[in-house]
């Protein structure tokens, strides 16, 4: 897509850009009549009426639409928009289609009939065919005399149907039309419109984001030969802040950057005054240039247009949003007349227009940086123009979950209580008390302290060693509370205030890698807002690093005899290991933004978004819903039981999945119309909907049945090289079309990748092809090394865990901006039918495998274990056999499987916790979300304190944060601590 060096481009990144108003609005105050829409052309058209239906006019009256396009030009106007809001073959079969629908309702096999018409679909061509010629004309008219050059956008309005939601209330699996279909309609009206000559597609009025998917699909074909810059403008129904559909705003952004849009905007549905805090929002997150044009307020039947704002009154609130730095091109929709642009145009041409997110970068001065090798160290240094401050993004205030590890370094966020500002004495309390610590309880190298959060990047010392020699660090929940006690009693002294200045819950994370120490490192010292910044001044001659650890613990181990028994048998040492991660910045060339563009998150989207960045952990993919691995499952699909399969789902995001996989793959079903109907189902249901689906099928037929009904952005699972490099492209060139992300399996024409190698070869081939051949983008790009069973008895078997284990580690690495998903439960598929032993191997692998880099799996959300809660014995047997360590693991483990009484356990244990103190009974309850008992214990404990708060602040609090401390360290997972939640509430 030529958008870098279009003229258009050009214009937006020199100013702000005037879009037209209302056709429909300036006509209809025309008073035209019913022979007037019909003239010599229609005048004999025996169906309805076709008053109102103003494209038409291109036809029987094109001197009124000339005149509307001449006026807004003239009005200062450097964009209009062709005559062609509803000229597709969909849009215009109510006025132009005399076929009835055979059934008594519209259907696919009527709109079939629709866009195969050919008298139809030849006077839509012509429609749309005129339409540009004639805004073409126009424009250049206008252009020749102005000296300014004018644009021409062909407009491609929505269609009266809708492929995500039921006409019938009463059958919501039931859609009136296809996604083809659409397609199609959209197809004819892009190919004349584009053979008319206009500068620009927009995809407008966008109130369901997979009619849009259609369109955007259908460019794309149309793009593979005459390419336009593209702009896709959705419509915010209401002050919810969703669209009809139900997706949010970042959601509906999200679902459509696939397709490569110069700008992103918002029109229609709202005036300004309802629309500006949505702009304001998509200003924030789009990644694009951004556009606005609003309705002249809300209806209102009394108004000369049908709408309150007058050019006076519209005016200013449209600036405002100029001036603020939200816009790139403003103009207006329903209501607005070329008054209502005359009114601002010339005053928004002189106004600066938004700096994209990437221009901001290169603005701003990032000072130089370094991060060095020098013999075991790590040295850092960085220089800070402080006339080049930036305003900051607001971040995301999630829970990071870390893993305790010696001599790591910690990313930390300290915010203050319901965003309290804190005065600059009182930030310089903090600064000297994050100084304070400094060398007595860490190692700091970065600090800024802004006006309602804290970011810090330290490493926590050694305060003791226990009896073997090995250092006790500082926990850094420890660290934190120091500061935050350290500082609150004197910052509420000096502001003469009361209450609490920090916020309970701090956030976390370990530095992963020298990549992500070195953004972090220049996100906090490069993104300051009205900050105290604490500047190293010198270099750090030490680090401690993993490669220090693990020559410490070979010495150790040398004098001990012993050896760490979670080590993988035959895994890399830990010497080897740490090479393999230590700073390459003396060999790295890339810029500093090269590196940020680098590090890019997987954006997926139902109807809401789904951002899985770095710090976001481990995403739960529910794996109920797939026909070969949920008995359930399949025997409510194959009895046509949807609204149980339904449930099914339901239950699953209930649960904490951050997604759900959805396989219908059965050779006695009819499995395309199968996962259509099903995904309808699904789409229909708000609570299930809102999150993203990953579409599962060995066949592709299914796999793009499935993406025709999502209108978010869901994920492929899966395309491999099985069948050859052309058909895996093929498939990667549709899934991108589709606006998907993808699964690729660690599959060749060779067959199944069973060893480290061959995983190593065949995810490195797939990701040159798809970055190479496609320029897919990285950040969408989920590699599955293939879970394989283990405990099988079989020799070659051994070693599969640690493989995929080390490939993921591998891939993380080397393959930048990937992802690593996996189906768990086939680690453990020896063991079926004891679930016992299978839950503490999914637990243990998922430990493992999650310290590695892996970063989503497809599990059962609702049987999670905890990881260490798992039975001490057997987990050192599940991880014998997950790691290789023993010639007998597998013998050890099917011995111990076979002894234990699953049922007489599981009673024991509930006895053995019943009869625990009350204050341990509730921490259990919580750590396991058992709600059985809660009552009565609470009850029990409100009877022992002498106040209820003190049940609260006591034995509630201590289990919470037995959860908070489990997830921390990676021993338990999203879903169980939402269950902990639930508990808790």
């Amino acid at each position: 897509m030529p958008n870098a060096s279009h003229p258009f481009t050009a214009l937006l990144q020199k100013r702000v850009v005037v879009l037209d108003g209302a056709m429909g609005t300036t006509l209809q105050r025309l008073g035209l009549s019913e022979a007037d829409y019909r003239g010599e052309r229609f005048r004999n058209w025996k169906g309805k009426d076709l008053k109102g239906a103003i494209e038409l006019l291109l036809l029987t009256k094109p001197e009124a639409v000339e005149h509307v396009h001449e006026d807004y030009l003239r009005a200062g106007a450097d964009v209009i928009e062709t005559n062609t809001f509803s000229a597709t073959t969909i849009g215009l079969q109510e006025f132009l289609f005399d076929g009835k629908p055979n059934n008594g309702r519209k259907d696919p096999e009527f709109f079939e009939r629709v866009v195969s018409d050919v008298g139809l679909r030849e006077t839509v061509r012509e429609i749309n065919n005129t339409a540009a010629r004639m805004a073409r004309e126009a424009a250049d008219r206008v252009s020749n005399e102005t000296g300014e050059q004018r644009f021409v956008a062909g407009a491609l309005g929505p269609l009266p149907v809708t492929a995500s939601l039921s006409p019938d209330v009463n059958d919501p699996g039931f859609r009136a039309v296809t996604f083809d279909q659409i397609k199609q309609s959209y197809r004819d009206q892009i190919d004349a419109l584009l053979a008319g000559g206009v500068d620009l597609l927009l995809v407008e009025t966008v109130f369901d984001t997979l009619n849009a998917k259609a369109a955007l699909f259908a460019i794309a074909e149309a793009f593979e030969k005459n390419p336009v810059p593209l702009i896709v403008s959705g419509t915010i129904t209401d002050r919810s802040g969703r669209t009809l559909s139900g997706q949010t705003l970042e959601a509906f952004l999200t679902s459509i950057t696939h397709a490569n849009p110069l700008m992103v905007g918002l029109n229609c549905a709202l005036g300004p005054d309802e629309m500006a805090s949505f702009v304001e929002e998509l200003a924030r997150v789009a990644p694009t240039f951004v556009s606005a044009y609003p309705n002249a307020g809300l209806p209102d039947p009394l108004s000369e247009t049908g709408f309150p704002e007058t050019p006076e009154t519209f005016a200013p609130k449209v600036l405002r949003w100029v001036r603020n730095g939200w816009l790139n091109m403003v103009g207006g929709c329903c209501g607005t007349t070329p008054a209502h642009i005359a009114a601002f145009a010339k005053q928004a041409r002189e106004l600066p227009p938004r700096v994209l997110p990437a221009d901001a970068r290169s603005q701003s001065d990032l000072g130089s940086a370094r991060v060095s090798r020098a013999g075991e160290s790590v040295s850092l240094s960085r220089t800070l123009n402080e006339d080049s401050v930036q305003t900051a993004t607001h971040y995301a205030k999630r829970r990071l979950p870390h893993f305790d590890k010696p001599w790591a370094i910690y990313a930390i966020t300290l915010a203050t209580r319901q965003r309290r500002t804190l005065s600059s004495k009182a930030r310089t309390i903090v600064l000297d008390a994050v100084r304070h610590f400094h060398r007595q309880r860490y190692e700091l190298f970065a600090v800024s302290v802004m006006p309602d959060h804290v970011h810090a990047l330290l490493q926590p010392w050694p305060k003791g060693n226990d009896t073997t020699g090995r250092p006790i660090f500082w926990k850094v929940s420890d660290l934190m509370h120091s500061i935050k006690s350290f500082t609150a009693h004197e910052i509420n002294k000096i502001e003469n205030s009361k209450g609490p200045v920090w916020e309970k819950e701090s956030f976390d994370r370990y530095v992963r890698s020298d990549r992500d120490l070195k953004e972090k490192f220049h996100y906090i010292l490069r993104n300051p807002w009205d900050a105290e910044i604490a500047r190293p001044n010198e270099d750090y001659p030490w680090v401690w690093t993993q490669e220090d650890e693990a020559k410490s613990s070979s010495r150790r181990d040398a004098a001990t005899g012993t050896r760490d028994a979670r080590a993988p048998r035959n895994s890399r040492t830990g010497h080897e290991e740490a090479r393999s991660r230590s700073v390459r910045a003396n060999t790295e060339t890339s810029s500093l933004e090269d590196e940020i563009q680098q590090i890019q998150p997987l954006r997926l989207s139902g109807l809401e978004p789904l951002d899985l960045t770095r710090d976001f952990g481990f995403a739960v993919i529910g794996e109920r819903t797939n026909i070969t691995g949920s008995p359930k499952f399949s025997k409510l699909i194959l009895a046509g039981d949807f609204e149980g399969a339904v449930a099914v789902a339901r239950q699953q995001v209930a649960n904490g999945a951050n997604i759900i996989d959805i396989n219908v793959d059965e050779g006695m079903l009819d499995s395309e119309a199968t996962m259509t109907r099903f995904l309808n189902l699904v789409s229909s249901e708000p609570e299930i909907a809102r999150v993203p689906i990953m579409i599962d099928s060995s066949k592709w037929s299914v796999i793009e049945a499935g993406l025709k009904c999502a209108q978010g952005k869901s994920v492929v699972n899966s395309i491999s090289l099985k069948n050859g490099e052309e058909e895996f492209l093929r498939q990667a060139r549709s899934v991108r079309r589709y606006g998907a992300a993808v699964i690729v399996m660690a599959f060749d024409e060779r067959g199944q990748a069973d060893n480290l190698a061959r995983r190593i070869e065949i995810c490195r081939r797939a990701y040159e092809l798809l970055r190479q051949r496609l320029d897919f983008p990285a950040s969408d790009i989920i590699f599955d090394p293939n879970v394989l069973t283990v405990a099988t008895g079989l020799e070659e078997h051994r070693n599969y865990a640690v493989d995929f284990i080390e490939a993921t580690r591998w891939i993380k690495e080397n393959l930048p901006c990937t992802r690593v998903s996996g189906g768990i439960s086939n680690i453990s598929f020896s063991f079926r039918g004891n679930n016992a032993v299978r839950e503490a191997m999914h637990a243990a692998f998922l430990y493992h495998a999650i310290r590695a880099g892996l970063d989503m799996g497809i599990v059962n959300a609702g049987q999670l274990a905890v990881y260490e809660e798992i039975e001490p014995e057997l987990r050192e047997r599940v991880e014998d056999v997950l790691l290789n360590r023993r010639d007998d693991a597998t013998e050890r483990l099917v011995d111990f499987a076979d002894r234990v009484k699953v049922k007489v356990k599981e009673q024991v244990q509930e006895k053995a916790w019943r009869s625990s103190p009350v204050e341990e009974r509730l921490k259990h309850a919580l750590v396991q979300g058992v709600v059985d008992f809660i009552e009565t214990d609470t009850e029990e404990a409100r009877r022992k304190f002498p106040k209820p708060l003190q049940v609260i602040e006591g034995p509630l609090m201590a289990g919470m944060s037995v959860v908070g401390d489990l997830f921390g360290a990676g021993k338990m997972f999203l879903p169980q601590v939402v269950k902990s939640a639930r508990v808790m509430k």
